[in-house]
């Protein structure tokens, strides 16, 4: 009043409301500022992953990256062992499909794999086989100036390597 500050007592109540919709607030993006921090990384490094949790953060990283295209190195299935197919397909698929990302991959030839090329049209990708006896210790994806490397769920880890000369 008249060129003074005037404090008034709040209700602890309110105040404990506002609070608990800040948190609210900040527990919807906490996920999507790691992976802002993540993406801005200039310099070389690693990150690790963990989980189908970490597999879900790393595939955001991915297409948050602003790449228009990406390289991989699979067995086809090895993703199932971390999310269901219809997890893969609506999810990590469809999200690649709308943001127009083209996907380019090798993969044991088999009955699994021929059955995911036979839907390359439609889900804009390349694929090339690699001799039915490939055996992949891991899936390796090349996306930007960015390497990941996702093992099977029995070693649980995914490592992103970030480094201009490593990734190409």
């Amino acid at each position: 009043q008249k060129n003074r500050k005037v404090y008034t007592v709040e209700e602890p109540s309110v105040l404990e409301q506002r609070l608990r919709e800040r948190q609210a607030t900040f527990a919807q993006i906490t996920d999507e500022l790691a992976t802002i921090q993540e993406v801005g990384t200039a310099s070389p490094s690693l990150t690790y992953y963990e989980g189908t949790e970490g597999l879900k953060r790393l595939w955001r990283r991915i297409y948050r990256s602003g790449v228009k295209e990406y390289h991989m190195v699979t067995t086809g299935v090895g993703f199932l062992e971390y999310v269901k197919e219809p997890y893969l397909v609506k999810q990590i698929i469809g999200d690649r499909l709308k943001q127009k990302i083209f996907s380019y991959q090798l993969l044991p030839e088999n009955r699994n794999t021929k059955n995911i090329v036979a839907h390359d049209a439609k889900e804009m990708r390349e694929s090339r086989f690699l001799p039915a006896s490939t055996e992949l210790p891991a899936t390796i994806i090349l996306f930007g100036n960015e390497v990941a490397f996702i093992t099977t769920r029995k070693e649980n880890a995914m490592i992103l390597v970030t480094s201009g000369d490593i990734a190409v």
